[in-house]
Formats: C-alpha cells, structure tokens, sequence
C-alpha cells in the first residue's frame, strides 16, 4: 500500500496561489492529460445530494492530485507570465517536451548519449550471463563426473551381499 496522500480539487486551490476557481484547474487538468499524455489518479469519493424529498447519497469519480503534482502546479502558475499556460504545462507534466523543444543536432547527441549508456548496460549483462553460464556449465561438468563415479562404482559393487539370496 502507498502512503501517499491526495488532495481532491477544493483541496489543491488553497494549496495553490494562481488557482482561483474549480474550473481553472479542471481545464489544466484536462490540457495536461490531452495533451502531456499525463495520467491523474482517480478516485470513488462519496457525494452528499440532499434534497427536501429525499436524502441521498451517491459516489462520484473524482481526479485527486499528489503533493508533487501541487507543486508542480505552483510552479506551473508562477510561470504562466513569463512562457504562457501550454508551455508551463508542457515543460512541468509532459515528460517528451525536453526532446520536442531541442534542434536536431541536439537531439542526435542526445539519442546517441542515451544509446551508449543501454550499450554499457547491455555489455555488463552479457558479462554477467557470461560467468553464470560458464559457472553452471563447470557444475554440470562436476555433477555428471560424480554420477560417472557413482555408476562405476555400483558395477563394482554389484556382487549380492546376501540380502536378497534366492532359495535353491
């Protein structure tokens, strides 16, 4: 279980400063996991509709946020002025905007860099499996000379001891 605590929508408003309505956030939200492929987590929270007639109670889905995920959403709101809502969304929630906003020389260099390191990876697994294998085999190696031992020297062996004598 994760101990994580989250915040429904009227939480995070007072938690945020540059977040004044329901709806703002709603509509950030909903930009974020369009368009950033960001996922929220939802959750089934209990709804209180009293009316004169009758009372009821319903269960709505409703998005709740992690304290990075306010953060983020601070940061976000403190730097609208300067770069705009997308671009401050984009930059905080969307994990392939580095790589969208980078030229193309950058990008190869980038790739190439990101390529080495799964090589290096890669080559100290082979290795790895390397020595695993070559241990396994010399134990199998040690195994069947034992079990050849064995056998021989059950042949050996193989005179009755008188336990199992037949009756003449």
């Amino acid at each position: 279980m994760s101990s994580q605590k989250y915040f429904t929508a009227q939480e995070v408003m007072g938690k945020v400063k540059g977040i004044y309505s329901i709806s703002t956030l709603n509509k950030w939200a909903n930009f974020i996991q369009k368009e950033c492929m960001y996922s929220f987590k939802y959750e089934h929270r209990l709804i209180d509709n009293s009316s004169l007639a009758r009372r009821k109670m319903n269960h709505r889905k409703t998005r709740v946020f992690t304290l990075d995920e306010i953060d983020k959403l601070q940061q976000v709101a403190n730097l609208i002025p300067e770069i705009g809502r997308d671009n401050a969304l984009r930059q905080f929630f969307d994990e392939n905007h580095q790589y969208d906003a980078m030229r193309h020389h950058e990008l190869i260099a980038t790739i190439i860099q990101l390529m080495d390191s799964k090589n290096a990876e890669y080559q100290k697994s082979i290795e790895q499996l390397k020595k695993e294998c070559s241990n396994l085999n010399l134990f199998y190696q040690q195994q069947k000379s034992r079990i050849d031992h064995l056998e021989k020297s059950l042949e050996i062996d193989n005179t009755s001891s008188g336990w199992f004598r037949r009756k003449r």
